[in-house]
């Protein structure tokens, strides 16, 4: 959190509220400051806890394949989109700008599930049962002078990000 300490010390304390959305509390200081607590990025998330089916069924002969097939998917689409842009500078230099984008999406069925719920699977059984959650936030202390001015950022809690990152705080407050 040095990072937010380094950008946020010595500045107001609106202009972080104002980014980053409304403390949930307020504590006045006898001198005149305040400790503001502030939450943000909370937010649910589905974990997958069903189990996994057997890497791949052994051969008749005792052996297992090394490679193993990856399902495939269902449906999919891909979109690419390249732009170029072309200028010449005051000094008569021709300068191209080029920027691709692609977007992918592909829905995969378990179809284990998908059978299961067919054939009327009861409540309660694996492939009616509800996803596990987890939620991720992040939660600090902001201690303001009386003049509105950030003098301390401390974090109170600061769970695991939304992907791979290690600090919901570090995704929240770049």
């Amino acid at each position: 959190m040095s990072t937010v300490n380094a950008t946020w010390v010595g500045r107001p304390a609106d202009d972080f509220f104002s980014r980053y959305g409304a403390p949930y509390s307020t504590f006045p200081r006898q001198d005149g400051g305040a400790i503001y607590g502030w939450r943000g990025g909370e937010q649910t998330l589905a974990v997958n806890t069903a189990p996994r089916p057997p890497a791949f069924p052994p051969s008749p002969f005792g052996t297992t394949p090394a490679v193993q097939p990856a399902p495939a998917p269902l449906f999919g689409d891909t979109k690419s989109r390249t732009t170029s842009n072309s200028w010449v500078r005051a000094d008569g230099t021709k300068v191209t700008e080029t920027r691709s984008r692609t977007t992918s999406a592909s829905v995969n069925v378990d179809t284990t599930k998908l059978i299961g719920s067919l054939l009327g699977a009861a409540a309660g059984s694996p492939a009616a049962a509800k996803p596990a959650t987890r939620t991720i936030v992040c939660e600090l202390s902001i201690t303001a002078d009386p003049g509105g001015v950030i003098t301390a950022v401390s974090v109170k809690r600061d769970t695991e990000g939304a992907f791979l990152s290690l600090s919901r705080c570090g995704e929240i407050l770049k």
